[in-house]
Parts: C-alpha cells; structure tokens; sequence
C-alpha cells in the first residue's frame, strides 16, 4: 500500500464518529445543549444512545431539529423535556435489542410545549424503515403552554420511513392538554400497537385515536375536559372507555368501527352518534363483548337528516 493510501485510511479511521452511550448528570433545569450536563462529556450526537437513568428532572431541550440513535428511561427516571419553541427530534434505531425509544416500567417521559405561541414539536420515529419503540411505562405528550399546535408523537412519514412502536400490559401513552395528535399508519404495517392491558388516554379537548393494532384488552380511554370528545382514526379498537363530562358537540363514527367493550360513562348527555348526514352508506358498530350506556349518557344510531334506510347499526355479539 502507498503511503498515501495508508495516511488516508488512518485520518477516517481516527476521524470517524463511533456510538456512544451518553448519560445525563445535569442538574434538573439544565440545557440538553451543555457538554457537561452527559458523561461521557459533551453534547450526544446522531449516533449515540441516550440514557437517563434513575433521573428526576426537567430538560430544556433546546435544539430546533435534532437525531440521536436511540432514547432510553430507566430505572424509576422521571423525566420532562420542556421546549420554549418548535423543537423536533428523529429517533433511529431498528435494533430490536436497542430500540430507538424505550420507556421501562416505573419510568416515564413527558415531551411537554411550554411556550403560548405556535409549538408544532415532534417525537419523530421515522429516520428509516422500522424504527422501533418499546412503552412498559408512560409517555405523556403535553402542552402547558397552550399553544395553538402542540407536541405531538409521529411513528410514520411514508412507507419507506415509519416505526413499530409497542406499547405493553401496564404501558401507557397519554395526550395533555393542547398537545397534537398522534400521527400513525396501517401502511405497509401496523405503526402502532396497542397490547393487551395497555393504555392509550385523551385528556385533550377533542383530539382523535389513532389507527393502528389494538389487542382485545387495550383500552381507548377518552377523558376530554372540554365540550369535544375525540374522534377515531382507525376502524378496529380493544376496550372503550368514553367519560367526558363536559360534552356539548355531537361525535359521530360515520365508519365501521369495531370495538371489544363499550363503556359510556358520561357523554353529558351530549349524543355519541353512529351515523349523521345523509350519504346511502350504512355504517356499523360492532360490539364483541359488553355495552354499558350510563344515564349520563346518550348513544344514538342515527341523527334526524339521514334519510329512510340509509342509516346505521349497533351490532352486539
């Protein structure tokens, strides 16, 4: 070999970035962006591994757009990242032994708006094809700032960038107030899914579920404090949990929808409604195990402008 060739391939060798597993030592309040907040020190680049371990704090994530490999809270860690403006962040691991994103039982991680203004934030788990994240605790999306757009969780871009994110028994997924939707996708596979005894939660005014594989047991848990329940994504869900107690609008399905059991809390008495309009579809809900309707609550089939035999179905198995 030249000793040009041989100087070549030693300044890539030497110049080269390698992974590293970067673990925060920062004091709660300290700035994602200060080298000596990790150890080892300095700032975690695309290729590293993120952990907080046994951590209570808050982070101030300030990085307008930014890519790690992967995104770990273990051991008990309680864990916010607060962003003062529109903060996105790609998440790229496809190991199934190191997911891109991996939230242990006992520990959970918030992604929380704090400014009023525009905060159109992302968990971005999409730099690739299969991504994968792990949920046994609980990831909150927030926005305390109440902005007009919040954080919001994102596993799908397109068919050749999306992720695979489980969330297990006793796992939990829960969106705060004024944060943004779920973004997910059944194409060319399911991005999302929800395992048996697994919790996905809308504590927002409105809001939607997201389409994805929800097992039997799941729960969709609607808890809306406003005058707007959510409204759904895909057309096949586990377990439903509606209370909303201060429901004014009219939900509609306007789909086949399919859900396991059924538990109308409180709609206050605001209609939770098959079928409304006037299209010639006849659309179905269908209830594999149990209906329970409170008196609180009201279920309709269908509303007044759908005309004579176009309307819909509660069917109950």
């Amino acid at each position: 070999m030249r000793k040009g060739c041989l100087f070549s391939l030693l300044l890539f060798v030497f110049c080269k970035s390698f992974a590293v597993n970067k673990t925060w030592i920062g004091v709660s309040g300290g700035n994602w962006n200060n080298a000596g907040n990790w150890t080892p020190a300095g700032v975690p680049s695309a290729v590293d591994d993120v952990i907080f371990d046994a951590s209570s704090v808050n982070v101030d994530f300030d990085i307008s757009a930014f890519s790690i490999n992967s995104l770990h809270f273990i051991n008990n860690s309680i864990v916010v990242f607060q962003t003062s403006a529109t903060r996105n962040f790609k998440l790229s691991s496809t190991s199934t032994t190191n997911e891109a994103l991996l939230i242990e039982a006992g520990s959970s991680f918030t992604f929380d708006g704090i400014n009023p203004g525009t905060n159109n934030s992302t968990i971005q788990l999409f730099n690739g094809i299969g991504v994968t994240g792990s949920i046994y605790g609980t990831l909150n999306i927030s926005c305390t700032g109440g902005a007009a757009s919040g954080p919001k969780l994102d596993t799908y871009n397109s068919i050749t960038e999306y992720a695979i994110l489980t969330v297990y028994n006793g796992g939990s997924i829960k969106i705060l107030l004024e944060a943004g939707n779920t973004g997910s996708s059944l194409t060319p596979v399911p991005t999302l899914i929800m395992q048996n005894g697994s919790l996905y939660e809308n504590l927002k005014n409105g809001g939607s579920f997201p389409a994805g594989t929800w097992q039997p047991t799941s729960l969709a848990k609607a808890s809306s404090p406003g005058s707007n329940g959510p409204s759904f994504n895909g057309t096949a869900y586990g377990n439903l949990e509606w209370n909303c107690p201060a429901q004014t609008n009219l939900l509609f399905l306007n789909a086949d929808i399919s859900f396991n059991d059924v538990t109308f809390i409180n709609t206050n008495n605001a209609p939770f409604r098959v079928k409304t309009g006037v299209s010639v579809a006849i659309n179905t809900l269908t209830i594999n195990g149990n209906l329970s309707v409170s008196n609180t609550s009201l279920l309709e089939i269908t509303g007044s402008t759908v005309s004579s035999g176009s309307g819909a179905k509660i069917v109950l198995k």
